[in-house]
């Protein structure tokens, strides 16, 4: 039996990673591979109450975390493995940031002959830096009081990988793949070699693409009318059913409120000693090294028009909804 754990990190394609797993269900069965989840929800046997989608942290506060996770894994690997099971993937980006709870769980089903593998995908600091901010501090307005610039969500932030990097680096198992998210070209082919599945046949899903500019403006400005934080979905949902989610009108500008060159470049150089350890550990794994070229400057600003045209979209949308209901009211009331 073999287990690949997928730790992410966050921001590094893991939605789709794991979309993919899930969508391709039936190829994995046809080579013996099952992928169990997050946190083990699609596992066979539930014996914990954190074996659910989102229920990562529940797992962390319990006293004996790393028994109840060494218990989740064996129980479930004993199960499938009897089933004729003879790969399971895990795969959760939370995983990246806690290998105190993660390697002696793993470390004692190990011990039972299990062979483990993990994959990493790394991504450069101000890169990182620029799509969570777009996620957390846009989309998902984690902080109460009005979408801040991102120079401000910035400052007081830590962005410190390599620590938790070195302590993966060093676990001692079958494979420890760190591979730099940044120069990998088709992340599914890449994760599907790591894994030694069947690359050519699985059908890749993309999912938590950056939308366009104007449904993140759009964004900024409707979180930044409440003052509690504000979760993505229903705006989410709002967006893509009226086709706006994704869709570029004539960009103009929203100033100071996304991060610049000049931000993102005072990112690279707080983080240059944390860049330089991993760039150590690429080296170690003939990955190429993060490189010192700057991001390429993206615009997020739109214009006053362009934001107008968004909003006239929203409302014929609903205005065709809204006729369609009318119409068929009428109908049911002649009736």
């Amino acid at each position: 039996m073999e287990l690949i754990v997928h730790i992410g990190q966050g921001k590094t394609g893991s939605s789709s990673i794991q979309k993919t797993l899930h969508q391709n269900k039936d190829l994995l069965t046809s080579v013996n591979t099952v992928y169990v989840g997050l946190n083990f929800e699609l596992a066979p046997k539930k014996v914990a109450d954190w074996q659910k989608a989102g229920a990562w942290n529940e797992l962390l506060y319990a006293e004996d975390n790393v028994k109840q996770l060494a218990h989740v894994i064996d129980v479930n690997l004993s199960s499938l493995s009897k089933q004729g099971v003879t790969k399971v993937i895990w795969s959760n980006e939370s995983l990246f940031a806690s290998p105190e709870v993660v390697i002696p769980a793993l470390n004692a089903i190990k011990n039972k002959g299990i062979k483990i593998s993990v994959i990493c995908y790394i991504r450069r600091h101000d890169s990182w830096a620029r799509s969570a901010y777009l996620q957390w501090g846009v989309k998902h307005k984690a902080e109460a009081g009005v979408v801040k610039p991102f120079s401000e969500w910035i400052a007081n932030r830590k962005i410190h990988f390599s620590s938790a990097l070195e302590q993966w680096h060093q676990f001692d198992c079958e494979n420890v793949f760190v591979r730099n998210f940044d120069e990998t070209k088709n992340l599914i082919d890449d994760f599907s070699q790591c894994a030694a599945l069947p690359t050519d046949d699985i059908k890749p899903i993309r999912d938590n693409d950056t939308p366009g500019n104007v449904a993140l403006n759009l964004w900024a400005l409707y979180n930044s009318q409440f003052e509690e934080p504000m979760l993505p979905h229903d705006m989410q949902s709002f967006l893509d059913e009226a086709g706006i989610l994704s869709k570029s009108y004539h960009s103009v500008d929203l100033q100071h409120l996304f991060p610049s060159n000049e931000d993102l470049h005072g990112v690279l150089n707080k983080c240059s000693a944390d860049i330089e350890k991993i760039n150590a550990i690429f080296r170690e794994n003939n990955q190429a090294e993060f490189s010192n070229k700057a991001l390429s400057n993206k615009n997020y600003n739109v214009e006053l028009p362009g934001l107008i045209c968004g909003l006239l979209d929203m409302i014929k949308f609903q205005h065709a909804k809204l006729e369609n209901f009318e119409t068929r009211l009428s109908k049911l009331e002649e009736k």
